[in-house]
């Protein structure tokens, strides 16, 4: 084992002839900085007469429910088992929400508010899609300066939060700031033909920030199954108002709408807000348009 003496310059012994010295960046769990990380410098800068590793970096121990992850205390978790019910960005997510040298507590409730959060960021995406689907030849109702410089100003700020240390909750703050931002600036209205450049490279921005993180946002919106897939409910939801007889969550949600544009033109408006109301407490948000409903599920 690691106590033995010598074991770690045989370590550096085969690291110098498989992998090349020095490495860049030597990682492990906080218990392992002394005595096994420090021998282990020590030892094989020693016996290699070179710098060892340029960076070490030792994660924080993960804890279940607040309390140290432990086999005899039965709390333990395995992947394979979250994985079953999570989807794999959501748990990635989770992590990236605490520093990597702070402990990471893991809970249901945790796991949930995560899926929450990355939701709010695919339906960015998914709601300047439609934006840009729809713009029109309009007067632009957009500060696009002030969008330009927001846009440069968050991927500074999301890259002087990853250079520092690996910050990555700080840097999960600057897209949220900036997906707040670039709401406050485009709800409720209208695209014109000239908003569309600077407001594709807000969505781009976002798209590209994720995926430093290995999360694809976009592939996530477009999918039929992602993490904002609609609930099972809206079914009988749609299946109770406007007939649907099928058993596409996203089509009964269509049906629903549809159902309601055809109550609000025979001025049925308790059907409408039948429609309205279901969508709502089901976490839908429905917004009128001049391009007809628009809908979105927050969860």
């Amino acid at each position: 084992g690691q106590g033995r003496p010598g074991w770690h310059i045989e370590c550096s012994a085969m690291s110098r002839k498989y992998l090349g010295l020095p490495f860049d960046i030597h990682g492990g769990g906080g218990d392992l900085v002394f005595p096994h990380h420090e021998n282990e410098r020590a030892q094989s800068e020693a016996a290699c007469g070179c710098t060892f590793a340029n960076y070490w970096m030792h994660g924080g121990m993960l804890q279940i429910n607040s309390e140290k992850m432990s086999k005899s205390l039965g709390n333990f978790k395995l992947l394979r088992e979250v994985l079953e019910v999570t989807r794999p960005e959501v748990l990635r997510f989770l992590m990236l929400q605490t520093h990597y040298r702070s402990p990471l507590d893991f809970s249901n409730e945790r796991l949930a508010e995560a899926a929450s959060a990355l939701c709010r960021i695919e339906n960015a995406v998914k709601n300047l899609d439609w934006l840009l689907d729809n713009a029109e030849d309009i007067p632009s109702p957009l500060d696009l300066r002030a969008l330009i410089e927001r846009t440069r100003a968050a991927k500074m700020g999301f890259i002087l939060a990853m250079d520092d240390d690996f910050n990555t909750c700080k840097a999960l703050g600057e897209v949220f700031d900036f997906i707040a931002d670039v709401n406050a600036q485009t709800a409720g209205k209208t695209l014109s033909l000239s908003d569309v450049p600077p407001v594709r490279d807000a969505r781009a921005l976002i798209v590209e920030l994720m995926g430093v993180f290995g999360i694809d946002v976009e592939a996530a919106a477009d999918a039929a199954d992602g993490a904002c897939a609609y609930p099972a409910e809206v079914v009988a939801l749609a299946a109770d108002i406007a007939g649907y007889e099928g058993a596409d969550a996203a089509e009964a949600v269509d049906a629903l709408l549809a159902a309601r544009a055809d109550a609000r033109a025979a001025k049925d408006w308790a059907r409408a807000d039948a429609v309205r109301d279901g969508l709502c407490s089901l976490g839908f948000v429905i917004e009128d348009t001049p391009q007809g409903a628009r809908v979105t599920y927050e969860g």
